[in-house]
């Protein structure tokens, strides 16, 4: 796996989005925080963000799975259009209220 991310960054020509998807509580937090410490270990930056950062708040929250998918896409485009070394991007971190 060590070589995984040194052979994504050289057939990269920009970023290169990482989808995952797994149960609850298998370890998909400590699987990205991984492939960022291996990231930031060839040299290049990484940033992660959660399906559960784009919850509407609760007083907007429908039905389960809810989701701001305006500020979703615009953070995205956001994190895609870093190019230089230095640059960064907002995005949001959970503050999601389940009661």
């Amino acid at each position: 796996m060590s070589n995984w991310p040194r052979s994504t960054l050289l057939l990269a020509t920009g970023s290169s989005p990482v989808g995952i998807s797994a149960p609850q509580g298998c370890g998909k937090t400590t699987l990205v925080e991984q492939l960022q410490q291996l990231f930031s270990a060839t040299g290049s930056a990484a940033a992660s963000v959660s399906v559960d950062d784009f919850y509407l708040t609760f007083k907007y929250r429908g039905n389960a799975g809810s989701h701001d998918l305006q500020l979703g896409s615009s953070s995205l485009r956001a994190l895609r259009g870093l190019r230089q070394p230095g640059q960064t991007a907002a995005v949001p971190r959970s503050g999601v209220t389940w009661v």
